[in-house]
């Protein structure tokens, strides 16, 4: 279970920051030529490649096509990194890993309990909410019942003409599901709480949040610039510590905020671009992460046991052979059956009740002996990462052959029976 957890949770780490890497150098470039809206919708790739790569692949698939060997290769490298410490330790960094999701959680619960103690009493006006202090809001809180929260000096700080667009600007963080976003981010931060790279693009992922907030408010309001940017001028002073909820003044570069409002909107093709291409770009890295899910990443093997008598074994590449095992090692019986190609290497892995063990072979045809096709089997035995064995086999197709080790001095006796047939 340890080693499953440590497996998922370096290939998702290594998916995230790839896709993140990517999202933050196109974000400029986005931003530039697509408009803030557009730019914003780019960070859905993030949370649809990790959904992605947690969706059930076919236990048997094909090669995966040349779109997706970045990221397959990527995650080649990091099943042995996750394993290579054995079982003990994927325990250890499994448990520290779950104490700093804990950790993380709690802190972001905290802020936002937090900040809702310090809205005090509010009082309903008009659709809206008056907090008692003056150094909270305007802001949107709340997922599920959204309330738009201003601060106690709202109607004598603001002019008419501001009001109206602070309000807006906080229903169209209610009507685009902002809030649910947030918290959405927050927890992909207590998940990789690990990785410096994820909390710098949520601090990005906030500010294009409220670029295209601002850029749908002055769409709305053409005429209205110069008096939204005094609204934000005014609400700078104001307090901000949850995590979940969206605030106008937020702790983004006002700056950057100020002189995007006077950007022209993008003509509506560069705007259905825009659009094609994050399509483009969302499925190719949703389908890179399916194809290379921890269940079949290419060229590699994996036969966990699922019932303590039976375990599946995962293979890319043109059907060849049909293997079926029977391993009796370390207390565990399984059973994998697995598809290989002549010539590849075909891998199983399996936690013993002390070791970690790996067992690959390759095959290669053998000469037809009394009118029986033969095979041969090039195998090694490793436990803990450390060879044990490395026997080699000649047997006929469709006939089954054993290879034992026993009495061993390190305490690696393992039982395997072999039986070959060729598929095609």
């Amino acid at each position: 279970m340890a080693n499953e957890l440590m497996n998922w949770l370096t290939q998702a780490s290594l998916l995230a920051t790839a896709v993140t890497i990517a999202i933050l150098l196109l974000r400029r470039l986005t931003l530039r030529f697509f408009g803030a809206a557009i730019a914003y919708q780019y960070w859905l790739i993030l949370p649809a490649t990790l959904l992605a790569n947690l969706l059930p692949n076919s236990s048997t698939i094909e090669p995966i096509s040349y779109v997706a060997q970045p990221i397959a290769q990527l995650l080649n490298y990091a099943s042995p990194i996750a394993q290579s410490g054995g079982t003990k330790l994927s325990e250890l960094i499994a448990t520290l890993w779950i104490l700093g999701c804990l950790m993380m959680a709690a802190w972001f619960c905290r802020q936002h309990l937090y900040y809702l103690k310090m809205l005090g009493n509010l009082k309903p006006m008009h659709g809206i909410y008056q907090a008692q202090r003056l150094d909270i809001g305007p802001a949107l809180v709340g997922v599920w019942r959204a309330k738009i929260i201003v601060p106690g000096d709202f109607f004598q700080r603001y002019t008419v003409e501001e009001q109206e667009l602070i309000i807006a600007h906080e229903k169209n963080h209610a009507k685009r599901g902002d809030a649910f976003a947030n918290m959405l981010c927050a927890f992909t931060q207590c998940l990789f709480w690990f990785n410096p790279l994820i909390h710098l693009a949520a601090n990005c992922f906030r500010l294009d949040q409220e670029l295209a907030c601002d850029a749908s408010v002055v769409a709305q309001y053409p005429d209205a610039r110069r008096a939204y940017a005094e609204a934000m001028l005014k609400t700078q002073m104001t307090d901000s510590r949850s995590v979940i909820g969206c605030q106008l003044q937020s702790h983004q570069p006002l700056k950057e905020r100020i002189m995007q409002l006077h950007q022209t909107s993008p003509a509506q093709a560069k705007k259905s671009l825009g659009k094609f291409a994050l399509t483009a770009l969302l499925g190719l890295c949703a389908y890179s992460a399916w194809a290379v899910s921890a269940n079949s990443v290419q060229d590699v093997v994996s036969a966990k046991a699922f019932t303590p008598s039976q375990s599946l074994a995962v293979i890319s590449g043109k059907k060849t052979y049909s293997v079926k095992t029977t391993i009796q090692l370390d207390g565990v019986s399984v059973n994998p059956g697995t598809l290989s190609k002549e010539g590849d290497a075909a891998q199983i892995s399996i936690d013993g009740k002390s070791a970690k063990w790996d067992i690959a072979y390759t095959l290669h045809s053998g000469q037809v002996k009394d009118g029986v096709e033969t095979v041969l089997f090039d195998m090694t035995v490793k436990k803990d990462n450390k060879i044990v064995a490395q026997p080699k086999l000649l047997m006929g197709l469709n006939t089954s052959a054993n290879v034992q080790q026993k009495n061993s001095a390190n305490g690696a006796d393992f039982d395997i029976r072999l039986e070959a047939g060729v598929v095609n």
